[in-house]
């Protein structure tokens, strides 16, 4: 079961973590695994966004929280260079204390692929997609026809990605 939380630099931290830590008792009791998805917002009070800070400060307040994955933002939306992606993949890594795995969400499709590899050498166990998979064919005029043509063969490129990036561990 996952739990979407947003996360605000100026709300109660507590607040979150008893939050999360109440999802995973529940699941917990149930036999269920837990998901925690933090997704970061600017602050409601106007203050200062940086986003890429928040992702860590999530990371920091929540990746040791008890649940079984952790789903993170990609940092830097998949953009920037290698070693920029690394070092901030290196970041989320070193506090994130259960398996994680990167959200597709804001990342440009083609750039998704990068991103999961990159995410992977720093410690990432895999990727958690939806849009990065399917929403270059939504409208189109046979929908069908183009998830069986392009949506599968992104699905199966992501995953033998993560097929290489295991296989070198």
């Amino acid at each position: 079961l996952k739990l979407l939380v947003l996360w605000r630099s100026d709300e109660d931290p507590q607040q979150r973590l008893e939050m999360v830590k109440a999802f995973n008792t529940l699941c917990h009791d149930n036999g269920l695994l837990s998901i925690i998805e933090p997704v970061v917002r600017p602050p409601r009070r106007g203050a200062a966004f940086d986003r890429e800070q928040a992702i860590i400060d999530a990371a920091k307040e929540l990746g040791d929280s008890g649940a079984e994955l952790y789903k993170v933002e990609m940092p830097l939306f998949g953009k920037g260079t290698q070693h920029e992606l690394l070092t901030a993949s290196q970041k989320l890594n070193e506090n994130i204390a259960m398996p994680w795995v990167i959200l597709s969400s804001g990342v440009d499709d083609k750039l998704f692929p990068r991103a999961v590899s990159v995410a992977m050498q720093a410690g990432a166990s895999g990727f958690l997609a939806g849009r990065a998979v399917w929403s270059s064919v939504i409208g189109l005029p046979d929908t069908e026809l183009m998830r069986r043509d392009i949506s599968v063969p992104k699905l199966q490129r992501l995953g033998e990605i993560v097929d290489e990036m295991m296989a070198r561990r």
